[in-house]
């Protein structure tokens, strides 16, 4: 796809954050799954965003979701977010938002106007 699917998608996952219902935890798994979790695949398949960002991105979904779910029936997402405390999981959605400001920025820089639509 391109610079501007990443930057839709960020879009999704500030949102998510910032007005999704739930506790911190339960907002952070939308957040991750779909929106954050398609714009690092495709990213990674298109290989348009700078390699540390790439990094930056990988270690994120990795710290989501790094419990084995056992036997509970969860996925690794829940698992994890369901024992982490608020304030680890506040870091990450710290982490998120600088990510997708940097997406932005870069989709600015490249002259990607993602926001822009002729009706508006």
């Amino acid at each position: 796809m391109s610079l501007e699917y990443a930057c839709e998608k960020m879009s999704q996952v500030v949102d998510a954050l910032a007005t999704g219902h739930g506790t911190l935890q339960e907002r952070l798994a939308f957040a991750i799954h779909p929106p954050f979790d398609s714009a690092v695949y495709d990213a990674q398949l298109e290989d348009y965003v700078p390699s540390d960002l790439m990094t930056r991105m990988e270690a994120i979904q990795i710290r989501i979701s790094a419990l084995d779910p056992g036997a509970e029936g969860q996925g690794k997402i829940n698992a994890t977010l369901n024992a982490m405390p608020d304030s680890e999981a506040a870091e990450i959605a710290s982490e998120m938002i600088e990510v997708a400001y940097r997406i932005w920025r870069e989709g600015i820089r490249t002259g990607v106007y993602w926001w822009w639509t002729e009706d508006g």
